[in-house]
């Protein structure tokens, strides 16, 4: 953790290191997600969104990670709030939610202090 607290969202250091703009991924969430999430711990993204990433294509779909049930609530409670998500499923394992067209999977049935432990 960085010394104000706040932890990073871990891909975009690991798209960093690679040569890939940060930027690219945080246009596909809706203004203020990211900060308010990161106040609860953050969360990872893996899946084909950084195959999408990696070669330039569109992002149909996103698989989140969080660190605790506080950050999915937050990443849940933020976009409900905002009216950009509907969800669309609920299973013993995530939440898939469709977001402007993305179908996000909010992965619940094990929480990931670390991004290495699904990633790595």
């Amino acid at each position: 953790m960085q010394a104000n607290n706040k932890r990073p969202i871990e891909v975009y250091n690991y798209l960093y290191r690679r040569d890939f703009s940060p930027e690219t991924l945080s246009t596909v969430f809706p203004e203020g997600l990211l900060e308010e999430v990161n106040k609860h711990g953050g969360f990872w993204v893996a899946g084909g969104a950084l195959t999408a990433l990696a070669s330039r294509a569109d992002i149909n779909d996103l698989d989140c990670y969080f660190p605790s049930k506080e950050a999915l609530l937050a990443f849940i409670e933020y976009l409900d709030v905002e009216s950009y998500v509907y969800i669309s499923f609920v299973s013993g394992k995530s939440i898939t939610l469709n977001m402007e067209g993305r179908t996000v999977q909010c992965i619940f049935y094990d929480y990931y202090d670390s991004s290495r432990r699904h990633l790595g």
